[in-house]
């Protein structure tokens, strides 16, 4: 660094002289696309709007200790472990990653960090110290995240079925995936259980492994027993619009278990 004056006289500019960062006192988040610029503090030390990531796919995130400036710097006699979340309630966790003692020692790399649940708002990522110097926590993002629309292996996709009293809960794998509650027919028909020959709607909607709606239109069947779903035969088909799409059933007689399914019958190319 160097200073430079003017005036009417003759400018001065001095030597370049060094200066070091001040005592480690707070984390920086790092989010891919972000770069560190120390100083920035009303941008928190980076500037870049973060890559918006994939449902189920790594995303590198950087962790570092700093001064109040957002200068990196380690601590000298003590390490420090640091501890990720996320508000995507469906994130799978991560380890606690160590940053070890020394002033050269300030980073840690989180290299197989997930998001799960697609979000256009995005999600809030917050990095805090789980032992050692407690150094003030950091919050980063939002994080846009997009539905898995990769093909092949583990990118698989499927059609999720609703009865009205369910509720879409994208990023939901366990359990009744993709759905809360159970149905409850309440809310369209005024009572619950339906009677038979009463209409209700079932919505139909294309996901990927994690039942975030993917935005395709294929053309899919229904598959019911006919003896209770009287209106539909093999061969009744609808297509989903923008990834989904909502149909009338009706039983015909009285039953303690209907079952209704949609199965895709057009091109592989959506992969469901």
């Amino acid at each position: 660094h160097h200073l430079i004056s003017t005036w009417t006289l003759s400018g001065y500019q001095t030597p370049d002289f060094l200066m070091q960062a001040a005592a480690p006192t707070k984390l920086q988040l790092i989010l891919p696309n972000q770069v560190s610029v120390p100083g920035n503090i009303a941008a928190l030390g980076v500037s870049g709007t973060p890559t918006t990531a994939v449902a189920g796919e790594i995303y590198d995130i950087t962790v570092r200790v700093t001064d109040n400036w957002y200068n990196g710097i380690g601590n000298s006699s003590l390490g420090t472990t640091i501890h990720l979340v996320t508000t995507d309630p469906f994130a799978p966790g991560v380890a606690d990653l160590p940053i070890a003692a020394g002033t050269s020692n300030f980073s840690t790399h989180f290299s197989s960090y997930k998001f799960q649940t697609a979000s256009v708002a995005g999600w809030t990522v917050t990095a805090s110290t789980s032992s050692g110097p407690l150094y003030t926590t950091i919050s980063g993002g939002p994080v846009p995240v997009t539905a898995d629309t990769n093909n092949g292996g583990i990118h698989t996709h499927q059609l999720l079925t609703l009865l009205p009293g369910e509720v879409y809960t994208p990023g939901k794998i366990s359990g009744t995936g993709g759905r809360t509650l159970t149905p409850d027919f309440t809310g369209v028909l005024g009572h619950n259980p339906p009677l038979a020959g009463e209409n209700f709607p079932v919505t139909v909607i294309g996901t990927d492994r994690f039942y975030n709606k993917v935005a395709d239109n294929p053309l899919v069947q229904i598959a019911a027993d006919p003896t209770l779903y009287g209106q539909y035969t093999p061969g009744t088909s609808f297509v989903l619009s923008a990834g989904s799409n909502s149909v009338t059933a009706q039983i015909d007689s009285s039953t303690n278990s209907a079952m209704f399914f949609v199965a895709q019958i057009t091109s592989v190319t959506y992969n469901f």
